[in-house]
């Protein structure tokens, strides 16, 4: 690339973003029903995982920081 080459991104590109006015077909109530009756899957699979993580961390220092250092009393 030389230097006195102006650089753009493509999101610069009408064909890469909404244009002004345009909207695009809805989709019908079937469609819609069909696209939420699983429900967000997704992000409930990424808020399981987060949530195990953050327990095994917990059990973790639990066992290996918590418990050699004995009882408070």
């Amino acid at each position: 690339m030389r230097i006195d080459e102006s650089i753009q991104s493509t999101a610069h590109s009408p064909a890469h973003v909404g244009a002004p006015g345009r909207v695009d077909a809805p989709i019908s109530s079937d469609e819609a029903a069909r696209a939420l009756r699983a429900g967000p899957i997704g992000a409930y699979i990424v808020a399981g995982i987060s949530v195990a993580l953050v327990f095994i961390a917990w059990l973790v220092f639990y066992f290996f920081v918590f418990m050699p250092r004995g009882s408070i009393g």
